[in-house]
């Protein structure tokens, strides 16, 4: 919950304002010691308006520039600047998002690098393990080579 004041100063509109849209759209409020307070279902209806009141009002303008451009009424500096800044505008959503197609495919390719390296990681340490299991299991053996097994040449080769 929030009052209408705090609301007021959060939106830059007057408390009057807020008010009367809260009494025409009938919006639920709690007054306690004196103070109005917005559910909060109220609160987002209020700023819902006012964002959707300077969207609208934001196109207005822009409709009117456009009819005043094509009905050549008016050119001057600043029409041709609102053209300019708009059309850096729109280059730079374009850039924003190949940098965000960018970014995404990096952060894909070191997720899977992250998980190629796990999993190497992973073999790497079974690898060990056995060695050391087979190390346990089966000491190591004195190698005979063959001939000296067939002639028994080694002294210490004992036959079994």
């Amino acid at each position: 919950m929030i009052t209408i004041k705090d609301l007021s100063d959060e939106l830059g509109k007057s408390k009057t304002s807020i008010y009367n849209l809260v009494k025409k759209n009938n919006l639920t409020t709690i007054k306690k010691e004196g103070t109005t307070f917005l559910t909060d279902e109220s609160k987002i209806f209020i700023i819902d308006y006012y964002n959707l009141e300077s969207e609208e009002s934001f196109k207005n303008i822009e409709d009117e520039v456009k009819k005043a451009i094509d009905e050549e009424e008016y050119k001057g500096p600043d029409v041709e600047l609102l053209i300019l800044l708009k059309q850096q505008l729109e280059i730079k959503d374009k850039q924003l998002e190949e940098k965000e197609k960018t970014i995404q495919s990096l952060i894909n390719v070191f997720g899977l690098e992250k998980q190629h390296q796990t999993m190497l990681l992973i073999d790497k340490n079974k690898e060990e393990n056995v060695a050391t299991v087979s190390n346990e299991i089966m000491p190591s053996v004195e190698k005979v080579p063959f001939f000296s097994k067939l002639f028994r040449r080694n002294k210490n080769f004992q036959n079994p």
